[in-house]
């Protein structure tokens, strides 16, 4: 148990072992608030969706497309082949799907933009490994 920072056997000062483990903790905060990318998965995975609802893996000039009778698109350029045969109301669906999951993404950036300025503020120089006070009577001499 030596890299707790609460540990009374530990040859290290308290103020060292808790600065380690705070920059421990502000890497992994920092990485849990960083903005997520771009949702290209996403975009492929609701492409698929609404082709297959559409019948179009059936006709697809591809043939693993045909033989999985699924959209075997592997992102959205390669898909275009089976979009060309997009009826009019599938490609407004597919639009529409497209633009909610762009929607949701840019909030979730925002998201991630104000929780890492406000861990900026949080964690900022006031903050770095100060040093704890020893108890009342460090107090009163420092008075």
């Amino acid at each position: 148990m030596q890299d707790e920072p609460y540990d009374p056997n530990s040859w290290e000062p308290r103020e060292v072992r808790i600065a380690r483990h705070v920059g421990v903790l502000r890497e992994g905060v920092g990485a849990l608030v960083a903005a997520p990318p771009y949702p290209e998965a996403e975009i492929l995975t609701a492409f698929r969706l609404k082709s297959g609802m559409a019948g179009l893996p059936h006709f697809c000039p591809r043939a693993a497309c045909r033989r999985a009778n699924a959209c075997r698109a592997g992102d959205i350029e390669a898909g275009a082949a089976c979009g060309a045969q997009f009826s009019a109301e599938t490609e407004r669906d597919f639009q529409a799907m497209v633009l909610g999951i762009l929607i949701a993404w840019r909030a979730q950036c925002a998201r991630a933009t104000r929780e890492a300025a406000a861990l900026a503020r949080w964690s900022g120089a006031e903050t770095n490994a100060a040093p704890l006070s020893r108890g009342r009577r460090a107090a009163k001499r420092k008075a």
